[in-house]
């Protein structure tokens, strides 16, 4: 029997074509550009969507009316005259805060300032 025997001189020359090749894709990712500003022109940025403005709404304006017996009370009316009788009261406090509790069928409304109430009332 005779046994082939493959020459060793091809095996070499396969393995060195092999180191060639990855010599050489070394070399090319080391020629890439490595700053910043030869990045840069390479690179193309999209542009932000543009947001769009929301429009506001326009600033509601309420007005509260009190009907009883044919009688009429807006919340303007009744808060000018609690902030005219605390006045005269002798309070020259700031009014921060006005809490208003009408009673429309003891023609009185009562009223706190700044949270303090007690008897302060004015006749409708």
């Amino acid at each position: 029997m005779a046994t082939t025997k493959k020459p060793a001189v091809k095996t070499a020359k396969a393995v060195k074509e092999t180191k060639e090749v990855k010599t050489t894709a070394v070399k090319e990712v080391a020629a890439a550009p490595t700053t910043k500003a030869e990045v840069a022109p390479a690179v193309k940025e999209e542009a932000a969507p543009k947001k769009r403005a929301c429009k506001k709404a326009p600033a509601t304006k309420a007005t509260i009316t009190v009907q009883y017996q044919g009688r009429d009370y807006t919340d303007a009316e009744l808060i000018e005259a609690c902030k005219a009788d605390y006045a005269a009261n002798g309070f020259d406090d700031a009014v921060e805060t006005l809490d208003i509790y009408v009673q429309p069928e003891n023609g009185v409304a009562y009223y706190a300032v700044n949270g303090f109430g007690g008897d302060k009332k004015i006749d409708l």
